[in-house]
């Protein structure tokens, strides 16, 4: 499945530099490119050209972009302005968002990855697929798909879906943490926590399984927040996708002084 959802990206990726009427650029100089006016161009990046390293992008307000697409070695920052239509991942490319809006859909493929640090998403969300990684800690999207061996680490921002299939990971980070499943019981979750084992078994005729529940997170400023998800893991995918819990990094560093703490007190055995 991811095989074939990574060639279907690719073909529509095609299609949308061959078929619009926008103008593509390429950069594929190994340098920094600052987009900080209006324009509704295409940009690519190091399409071919394994750099090292990469061409890089920034994107600053008020400047806009139609598309971007990153290969290889590329980088792109962006803290502002708006990008109107979609933005792609491939291969090694690294793209950092701390601001800006968004009004098309992210794909992450390859081993690319994309750092969500700020910024919103209208009606859209991002999909991580094949080896791709989304690292999410703030900011907002309508929703986070992975499937094909892809990472998700998430540790904060709003989210309403968190949906994944076949071999995609979740490493969701905080201590503040709740699951609801669809007969409304509610358990407050602990790290190793796997979600499929505490959600509700779904299933539809002639459609494959799938576990579903809420998680709900409750922030520094008491804001409540509730995120659907769904993880396809049974029949030929059984047990290959899971949402894990993992503690706050301040709770590990706590449980380690801890650790230490008590081996500092045991008493020293002298051998005779």
């Amino acid at each position: 499945m991811g095989k074939k959802n990574q060639v279907c990206l690719t073909v529509l990726t095609i299609i949308l530099i061959c078929s619009t009427s926008q103008a593509v650029i390429y950069y594929d100089d190994g340098g920094t490119h600052t987009i900080s006016t209006g324009s509704n161009e295409i940009v690519v990046l190091d399409y071919n050209t394994a750099n090292d390293p990469g061409t890089h992008l920034e994107l600053v307000d008020p400047g806009y972009l139609g598309n971007i697409l990153t290969y290889n070695n590329s980088t792109a920052l962006i803290s502002g302005g708006n990008v109107f239509g979609t933005i792609t991942l491939y291969d090694a490319s690294v793209v950092t968002r701390s601001g800006g809006y968004f009004f098309g859909a992210t794909g992450v493929a390859d081993h690319a990855k994309i750092i969500i640090t700020g910024g919103m998403n209208f009606g859209s969300g991002v999909t991580a697929q094949d080896f791709g990684s989304i690292d999410f800690s703030e900011g907002k999207t309508q929703f986070i798909h992975a499937y094909g061996n892809a990472t998700i680490t998430t540790s904060g921002g709003e989210f309403s879906t968190l949906e994944i299939y076949e071999n995609a990971t979740v490493n969701l980070i905080g201590d503040n943490l709740r699951v609801v499943d669809l007969n409304w019981n509610m358990t407050i979750l602990s790290p190793g926590d796997n979600l499929s084992t505490l959600g509700t078994f779904v299933q539809e005729y002639g459609q494959q399984g799938r576990y579903e529940g809420t998680i709900v997170r409750t922030l520094q400023d008491g804001t409540v927040l509730d995120t659907a998800f769904r993880i396809y893991n049974t029949g030929e995918f059984e047990g290959t996708a899971e949402i894990t819990v993992i503690p706050e990094p301040a709770t590990l560093l706590l449980l380690g002084i801890g650790g230490l703490m008590l081996r500092k007190k045991r008493p020293f055995l002298a051998l005779s």
